[in-house]
């Protein structure tokens, strides 16, 4: 016997399974267990999708078939994103949620953990779902170092224009 750990959201559910069993069928059962049937996600494993058509043996890298044990993180596209902000953009750097200054990253325990910045904030305990929303910069916070006008009417393709 096997088990399977998914991770939706930081919800850990485990599902038991042969090592012969494909990946489809372990995920109608964890869509069963759960009631819900993950429409618009992606399963993950190892930093891949995983292929449904494969068993567990198959999938599972060689640590994972020594312990029969898989971890694969459930990870929603498209609708996680808060479309309504009018005034924010995505960024192409990793920032700090406090501060919008460059920061690092790090993984553990599938949650996330921001730190580093320069002005030396940590944000610990983000889940991937949560992650994106920490990642945009409201404009309207944005202001000239010159004068400080937040005026978005001097601006133009983001940047302040010397008037």
């Amino acid at each position: 016997m096997a088990e399977i750990e998914f991770n939706y959201e930081g919800n850990i559910t485990v599902i038991h399974c042969t090592l012969n069993e494909k990946m489809k069928d372990i995920i109608k059962r964890l869509k069963n267990k759960t009631n819900n049937n993950f429409d618009n996600s992606i399963f993950l494993y190892g930093g891949s999708m995983i292929k449904e058509e494969l068993n567990f043996s198959e999938q599972a890298n060689s640590i994972d078939k020594e312990r029969n044990k898989m971890c694969i993180i459930i990870n929603k596209i498209g609708d996680d994103i808060d479309n309504n902000i009018n005034n924010s953009n995505k960024v192409k750097t990793v920032i700090c949620p406090q501060c919008q200054k460059n920061t690092y990253i790090e993984i553990n325990d599938f949650k996330i953990i921001l730190h580093d910045c320069e002005n030396r904030h940590k944000s610990e305990e983000i889940l991937f779902s949560e992650f994106e929303k920490t990642q945009n910069i409201d404009e309207t916070k944005i202001t000239c170092q010159q004068c400080n006008n937040t005026n978005k009417k001097i601006t133009f393709n983001n940047s302040f224009l010397d008037v």
